[in-house]
């Protein structure tokens, strides 16, 4: 039987398709036990969905693969509770588990998947600049400008996060299986989502609100106009985090859409890497 404040959250997590605001409240307004044993009984009428999910659930068999933590383990980075409602009600933790002290000071890097040389020799420089400076490189471990952040973290002995858009036993790309080995070394692959949740178009969104608010502050290296690295500044922006931009060639795409929010005030031009570590 669930009953442990720790293990609603988790059974909470495994159910909701996140961010469950709805469920968010009540937790926050009573507990997560007592928002299970309302959803268990039928109480919250608009889930009855998730009623009949909660009736038949059994907590997954623990595996030494991965760790699990919760919004009241000393390990959660308060840093996700900026995001109120929309925080996540539980991680699954590939590596180093203790993301409060990971994420002490970090940094997010996000970018195109079609990334240019310019681009990715820019992460470089910048990803090399922080771990230098004892900064973990926070990124979504997708191709192009996110792969490039974490490899260079890594390769300079730094630590870096990935934030995952499915369960945590699936990794995606399927050819960043050994870059998921080597993060989980230097640092952690995390998500949201329970073990076996595949990936999906707005899974990668609801992800970029957790990479935001884990971050200090927030570069796009290189973003056409529609991005999803776009939507984890308006994150940052909307948490109240610096939010950087680096300007690219005005013929280029791959810059266009960083290139047009620097300009409209969306983010600050990132001419220098020292900017990265002024309050």
């Amino acid at each position: 039987m669930i009953s442990s404040e720790r293990d609603c959250y988790v059974a909470l997590a495994s159910l909701v398709n996140p961010p469950d605001i709805s469920i968010n409240q009540l937790v926050s307004e009573y507990s997560a036990s007592h928002t299970w044993q309302r959803l268990v009984a039928g109480k919250i009428k608009y889930h009855s969905k998730l009623t009949n999910r909660a009736q038949t659930y059994s907590p997954a068999t623990n595996s030494h693969e991965y760790t699990v933590i919760t919004p009241i383990d000393n390990r959660w980075p308060s840093k996700l509770n900026d995001l109120l409602d929309e925080a996540p009600l539980a991680l699954w933790i590939r590596g180093e588990s203790d993301l409060r002290s990971l994420t002490l000071n970090s940094v997010a890097i996000v970018g195109s998947r079609a990334a240019t040389r310019y681009g990715l020799q820019v992460t470089q420089d910048l990803s090399t600049y922080l771990v230098n400076h004892q900064i973990c490189v926070v990124s979504g471990a997708a191709y192009g400008i996110d792969a490039q952040a974490h490899r260079t973290a890594i390769a300079e002995s730094g630590s870096t996060v990935a934030v995952i858009a499915s369960g945590i036993d699936l990794d995606y790309p399927k050819d960043h299986e050994g870059l998921f080995r080597k993060i989980a070394t230097s640092g952690s692959v995390i998500t949201e989502l329970p073990p076996g949740t595949a990936i999906s178009r707005n899974r990668f969104l609801t992800r970029n609100r957790v990479i935001a608010a884990l971050s200090d502050k927030t570069v796009v290296v290189e973003a056409p106009n529609r991005s999803g690295a776009l939507n984890t500044a308006n994150w940052a922006n909307q948490l109240g985090r610096l939010t950087y931009g680096v300007p690219g060639p005005i013929n280029s795409l791959l810059s266009s859409g960083v290139n047009s929010r620097i300009a409209t005030g969306e983010l600050k031009a990132l001419a220098k890497k020292e900017q990265l570590l002024a309050s």
